[in-house]
C-alpha cells in the first residue's frame, strides 16, 4: 500500500485501533523518503505513538530513523516541522536536553518564540492524552504566556496553538469522568482554542470553537454558559450565510444545551431545525454522519 494511503487510513482508524495503526506505521517506516513524506509520517507517529499510546521512545526511534534516511539535517520547513515534533515527544519522554536540541533545530522558520509555543502546544496535547493533566496544563499555560497579547496572526504558532487546545478540550470531553482539575483544564483549553482561532482562523473556525465551548461547558455541568456558547455558534453561522452542515451542528449544540437546562420545547425546536439543515447537506458521507447524530439527539430528547 502506498504511504499516502497508509497515512490516510491511519488518520481514519487510529481513534479506534491506535495500536494497530502504530504497528502499521512501524512496518512502513522506510517508505517515507522525501522531506514532505517524512513530515506527514512523523505527524501521525507522534500523534498515535505519543498522544494515544504513550509509547514515546518507540515513536522517537521511528521518526528519527525516517528523518535520517531523508537527510534530516537540511534546514527545510519540513525538517523543522519534524524537529518540533521530536522536541515535543522527547519532552514527554522526560529528556529535556534532547527536546531543547530538536526545538533549536525546529525554530529557524519563524523564530525562537514561535518554535517554543508550537512545541509546548504539541507537548500539552500529548501529556493530557496520557492523563498527565498537571504537566499538560502547565505546557498549555506556558504556550499561551509566550504568545502574549500581540502574537502575529500570520505566525503559524497561533494556528497550532488553536488546534492543540481544541483537541485537548475535545479529548477531555470524551473522558468518562473528570475531576475538578480536568474540568478546569478542559474549559481553559476550549477558551484558548476560541481565542487563537479568532486570531488565525476563519469565521467557521470561530463558530466551531463556540461549539466546542458549548460541549465543554455541558461536560462540566455549566449549563447557562453552554447555552450562551451554543447561541453564539448559531449566530455566527447565520451571519455568514447559514451553511447547512455548520447550521446542523449549531442547532445540535443548542438542543443539547436546552435539554440540559430542562427546556424541552426549545430543545425540540433546535432538533427540528437540525433536521431541516440535514436536507441541505450534499456530501453523502458527511450527511450520514449527521443523520446518526440526529438519531442520537432524538433519542436524548425522547423523539425517536
Amino acid at each position: 500500500m502506498a504511504l499516502d494511503d497508509v497515512l490516510s487510513r491511519g488518520w481514519n482508524d487510529h481513534a479506534t485501533d491506535a495500536a494497530g495503526v502504530f504497528a502499521t506505521l512501524s512496518a512502513v517506516a522506510d517508505q517515507a523518503r522525501t522531506p514532505a513524506e517524512v513530515l506527514a509520517y512523523a505527524r501521525l507517529v507522534a500523534h498515535v505513538g505519543g498522544e494515544h499510546l504513550g509509547r514515546f521512545t518507540e515513536a522517537i526511534a521511528l521518526i528519527e530513523g525516517a528523518l535520517s534516511r531523508a537527510g534530516g539535517d537540511a534546514p527545510t520547513a519540513e525538517s523543522q516541522g519534524v524537529h518540533r515534533l521530536l522536541a515535543a515527544v522527547h519532552r514527554c519522554a522526560g529528556d529535556a536536553d534532547a527536546s531543547d536540541h530538536h526545538r533549536r533545530l525546529g525554530t529557524a522558520e519563524s523564530g525562537e518564540t514561535s518554535g517554543r509555543i508550537r512545541v509546548l502546544a504539541l507537548s500539552a496535547a500529548m501529556q493530557v492524552g496520557q492523563g498527565r493533566l498537571t504537566a499538560g496544563g502547565a505546557d498549555l499555560d506556558a504556550a499561551v504566556a509566550l504568545a502574549g497579547a500581540d502574537l502575529d496572526r500570520a505566525d503559524p504558532a497561533a494556528r497550532e496553538l488553536a488546534v492543540a487546545a481544541n483537541n485537548l478540550a475535545c479529548g477531555l470531553e470524551e473522558a468518562p469522568t473528570l475531576d475538578e482539575t480536568g474540568r478546569a483544564l478542559m474549559l481553559r483549553a476550549a477558551q484558548v482554542a476560541r481565542r487563537f482561532w479568532a486570531l488565525a482562523g476563519t469565521w467557521m473556525h470561530v463558530e466551531r470553537a463556540e461549539y466546542r465551548l458549548c460541549m465543554s461547558h455541558l461536560k462540566a455541568g455549566a449549563v447557562t454558559e453552554a447555552r450562551g456558547h451554543g447561541e453564539a455558534c448559531l449566530r455566527i453561522v447565520r451571519e455568514n450565510g447559514g451553511d447547512p452542515g455548520e447550521s446542523f451542528f449549531a442547532h445540535e449544540a443548542c438542543a443539547r444545551a436546552a435539554h440540559a437546562a430542562g427546556d424541552l420545547p426549545a430543545a425540540v425546536v433546535h432538533l427540528e431545525a437540525a433536521s431541516d439543515a440535514l436536507a441541505g447537506i450534499e456530501d453523502a458521507e458527511f450527511r450520514a454522519f449527521c443523520d446518526a447524530t440526529l438519531v442520537s439527539l432524538g433519542l436524548l430528547l425522547g423523539r425517536d
